[in-house]
């Protein structure tokens, strides 16, 4: 990982005030950089959260784990054993 890539990065997100909580570099499934903005809190996702469950929605149909007629209750009664 050249570094100073990750500081020129880190001085632009600075200088253009951009709102970016945290950047990090992965290799190989491994961190190998990460710079934190601001310090870690909670963030309220709201809506973008409907963003990833279609998303999440759209490949389970696509590989066929789910299907459009499916119940969404079928699938909490299955699991009603785990809990």
């Amino acid at each position: 990982m050249n570094n100073e890539i990750l500081k020129d990065l880190i001085v632009s997100v600075k200088d253009q005030n951009l709102h970016v909580l945290n950047v990090v570099v992965r290799k190989n499934g491994n961190i190998i950089a990460k710079y934190d903005f601001e310090e870690e809190k909670p963030i309220l996702l709201y809506s973008v959260s409907k963003t990833f469950t279609s998303i999440a929605v759209g490949i389970s149909i696509s590989e066929g784990y789910l299907n459009l007629t499916d119940k969404i209750i079928d699938f909490f009664l299955r699991q009603k054993r785990y809990l």
